[in-house]
């Protein structure tokens, strides 16, 4: 009995401290990703709803997905002509010490890799018109070879406050990318060269039974609305 508390308390303490340092490290590049300094308090909000301010100023970060930034800025544009005057205007500003609610996007660093696929090759040869036998130049051409990997989101909707940032809500997400490690043709005299880029999967070549959003941050940007029309029920 003794022995299994000890085994028991040993698994406790192994995987809680993965999952402490872990979320310490998420909060870490939060605030890297923010620009704040490293000891900049971060909590639990004592309320889940959005101020009822009007408008409600909102800065937005989404790390280097610029494209994804522009497309929320559009989004907030046409809620506030659709749905702004029932459920109140949100306001962007580029500046995050004016702004009452931060949003915040970002990818975790480091991609959990689904599966690799070896896209296969084919050698050729030249054939000498005298012998009519294979020269000693062949070539071994190789398709690109290509991981696929889901990439981790974590999103953020905070309170600005005097002493530190304060969260609301969270939201987790998942992006699949393809690696493709491209192979350049490989004689006798000479050694292959690679060359690896990373770039979002196409929705038709998505594995099967994986999901991903139509465009990335929508769904954030869905229950962040969500949540300014919960603003109102009391």
């Amino acid at each position: 009995m003794r022995k299994l508390f000890l085994l028991l308390a040993f698994l406790f303490a192994l995987y809680g401290t993965g999952y402490g340092q872990y979320k310490e490290n998420e909060l870490k590049l939060l605030r890297g990703i923010l620009g704040i300094r490293l000891d900049t308090p971060i909590a639990k909000a004592e309320s889940l709803k959005l101020p009822e301010d009007a408008p409600l100023k909102v800065f937005i970060t989404t790390n280097n997905e610029r494209q994804t930034r522009t497309d929320f800025i559009k989004w907030i544009d046409a809620w506030n002509q659709a749905d702004g005057k029932k459920y109140g205007t949100i306001e962007v500003v580029d500046d995050r010490k004016q702004a009452t609610v931060i949003l915040a996007r970002y990818g975790y660093p480091n991609p959990v890799q689904l599966r690799e696929e070896d896209g296969g090759g084919a050698s050729t040869y030249d054939i000498d018109p005298a012998t009519r036998k294979p020269v000693d130049n062949s070539v071994f051409a190789r398709k690109p070879l290509v991981a696929r990997f889901r990439l981790p989101i974590y999103a953020y909707v905070m309170l600005n406050s005097p002493d530190g940032l304060k969260i609301i809500r969270t939201f987790t997400d998942s992006v699949i990318l393809t690696s493709s490690i491209a192979y350049t043709s490989v004689t006798p005299d000479s050694s292959s060269s690679t060359s690896r880029v990373l770039e979002p999967l196409n929705t038709g070549d998505m594995p099967k039974g994986q999901k991903d959003a139509k465009v990335p941050g929508d769904k954030f940007r869905d229950e962040f609305f969500k949540m300014m029309k919960a603003r109102s029920v009391k």
